[in-house]
């Protein structure tokens, strides 16, 4: 399971990346006018997107019928400090632009937890 959790970061990261870099193409920005705004966002997406899972991991080995409720819980807290951090963003950069940089990389990231959480549900009732 821990390699399925580095190979979701790793997708999640690319994902966002391709999907930043179409969103600076059409604000017609240069990556350079922003770059500190995108290293914060990748790190806080990547930092918490580990933390939620390892989190989820943990209370799947412990008790798996609670996994489901443990990875609602965990995106909900999730979605605090993710409001706080694109809030500071959008002082910096173009609001705009901070807006659709920051919920575009939420929304990848909880795609590729999606699929994690669902991965590991369907994993453990095959081996039931």
């Amino acid at each position: 399971m821990k390699s399925l959790l580095v190979k979701s970061i790793g997708i999640a990261v690319f994902l966002t990346a391709a999907v930043w870099s179409a969103i600076l193409g059409y604000h017609n920005t240069a990556f350079t006018a922003v770059k500190t705004i995108a290293w914060q966002y990748l790190a806080f997406f990547v930092l918490a997107a580990a933390i939620c899972m390892s989190i989820v991991l943990l209370v799947s080995r412990k008790n798996f019928d609670q996994t489901g409720m443990s990875f609602l819980a965990v995106t909900t807290v999730k979605m605090i400090p993710a409001f706080v951090v694109i809030k500071f963003a959008r002082e910096q950069v173009d609001e705009t632009l901070a807006i659709q940089m920051g919920y575009s990389g939420f929304l990848l990231f909880l795609a590729i937890e999606v699929y994690f959480t669902y991965r590991l549900l369907n994993n453990k009732q095959k081996k039931d």
